[in-house]
C-alpha cells in the first residue's frame, strides 16, 4: 500500500514538472512577455517547489529541491542568456 502511495507521489511531482516545462516554453516564445516578466517567472521558480508538496508530496518535494527547480533554473538562464536579459 505505501509503494503505490509513493508512485503516484512520484507521478504526480513528475506530471507538475512536465507542467512546469510547458509553461516555461510558452513564457519564452510569447511575443507579449517583457523582460521583467520573465525575470519574475525566473525568480518565482523557489516558491514553486513548495507546490510541489501538495501535488507530490514529501517524495514531490524532494525530488523537486533536488532535480527539477535547479534544471528548470538552468534552462532559463540559457534562454535569458540568448535574449540578453539581465537576472
Amino acid at each position: 500500500m505505501i509503494a503505490i502511495i509513493i508512485a503516484a507521489w512520484v507521478g504526480l511531482a513528475y506530471f507538475m514538472n512536465f507542467c512546469l516545462q510547458m509553461r516555461i516554453k510558452r513564457v519564452f516564445n510569447s511575443k507579449r512577455m517583457t523582460d521583467e516578466r520573465i525575470v519574475k517567472e525566473y525568480k518565482g521558480l523557489d516558491v514553486m517547489s513548495t507546490i510541489f508538496i501538495f501535488y507530490g508530496g514529501p517524495v514531490g518535494f524532494f525530488l523537486a529541491k533536488k532535480k527539477f527547480i535547479p534544471e528548470l533554473k538552468k534552462t532559463m538562464e540559457e534562454k535569458m542568456r540568448e535574449r540578453n536579459i539581465e537576472f
